[in-house]
């Protein structure tokens, strides 16, 4: 008698249905959406998971989904197939995939093809070490590569040409560690900044500000949180830290984003991340790393490659977060519906089997 897809009116809510495969009766599959009948995609490539290409999962209650790509209703999966494909899931978290977002209950993962909603905060140090450890690996691994530096030699010969006749003047310092400048040349350009700020104290106006002098860049905050980068201004004489273009709004943010990005073109080893991500933690989060580092005192060279490399990872968290945090809160929500079913859907199925074993 064949199974229905849709549980009817008078039947109990249950748990996504089992199906037997032709490979054998161990091979218990679900290979439809209870409720659009859209049948989900397999996930071979990574072992013994339920089908999908959208799967969520709760560690501590043991709780598994399967999400359906065309409805986005999710599916239940029965508990007694629950264990090795949760282990398997924490095991993908934890070494292949990449963390998109979180929040204070969900993290979003994207492994190739697979992306994974686990339930459960994760800690700061944990988003670090994958969404900008990664990166920041990666990029340290391209300024290495081989393919990099033939290219990058390639354009900083032709720039050496071109500015000994004087076509241009890019202001490089020729020589063994010439490299790096003209990598930056090449991937960001020469200014930084274009806009209109006026000097507080000469009344001089910046125009354009030139990536080789940001590092000379003043980060602090206003009363209300707000983030100025505060440009010396090279009219006044004798100079301060209080006489300086500032820079505000929403520019400052992606001024100084740019600007860290164009200073660790690098990247960074895993000593110097495990260095920034321990100090972020040390200073209780990256809303508190920013506060620390933006006092208005210090330069970004003051502050030293293991502190600007921390501000550049909160500064990216934070940009990130904003975009997708919307996004969260609707995936949160939907989770906590789902949660209640079932809660409801395995304390039924639990009270069966007890009456059934009586």
């Amino acid at each position: 008698m064949p199974v229905s897809l849709y549980p009817s009116a008078r039947e109990p809510m249950v748990a996504a249905r089992t199906f037997q495969t032709e490979s054998g009766v161990g091979e218990r599959l679900y290979h439809h959406c209870l409720f659009c009948s859209r049948e989900f995609r397999p996930n071979s490539e990574y072992g013994r998971l339920p089908p999908g290409r959208r799967l969520a999962y709760d560690p501590e209650r043991m709780r598994l989904w399967s999400i359906c790509e065309n409805c986005r209703r999710w599916n239940l999966i029965p508990i007694e197939e629950r264990i090795d494909a949760i282990w398997r899931l924490e095991r993908i978290v934890r070494d292949d995939a990449e963390m998109v977002a979180a929040t204070e209950n969900i993290s979003l993962h994207r492994a190739d093809l697979l992306t994974i909603v686990r339930i459960g905060a994760a800690s700061f140090l944990e988003q670090a070490a994958w969404r900008y450890g990664r990166q920041l690996r990666a990029r340290n691994l391209a300024f290495h590569s081989r393919t990099t530096r033939m290219s990058t030699l390639s354009v900083g010969a032709m720039a050496w040409l071109g500015e000994s006749i004087r076509m241009w003047d890019l202001d490089i310092k020729w020589g063994p560690d010439a490299f790096a400048d003209v990598l930056r040349w090449r991937q960001f350009g020469l200014e930084a900044w274009h806009g209109r700020s006026r000097c507080p104290h000469c009344n001089s106006v910046l125009h354009t500000l030139r990536f080789d002098l940001s590092w000379w860049l003043y980060p602090r905050l206003d009363e209300n949180g707000r983030l100025i980068i505060g440009v010396p201004c090279t009219r006044c004489d004798p100079w301060n830290p209080e006489k300086v273009f500032d820079i505000t709004g929403a520019e400052a943010e992606v001024l100084l984003r740019r600007v860290l990005a164009y200073q660790h073109i690098s990247g960074a080893e895993e000593p110097l991340l495990r260095e920034a991500t321990d100090l972020i933690a040390d200073a209780g989060g990256t809303g508190e790393i920013v506060r620390a580092c933006a006092g208005g005192r210090h330069s970004l060279w003051r502050l030293g490659p293991v502190r600007t490399l921390a501000l550049e990872i909160a500064l990216s968290h934070s940009a990130e977060r904003t975009l997708l945090e919307q996004k969260l809160r609707g995936l949160e929500q939907t989770w906590k519906h789902e949660e209640e079913l079932a809660a409801i859907i395995d304390d039924e199925l639990t009270t069966i089997r007890s009456r059934t074993t009586e």
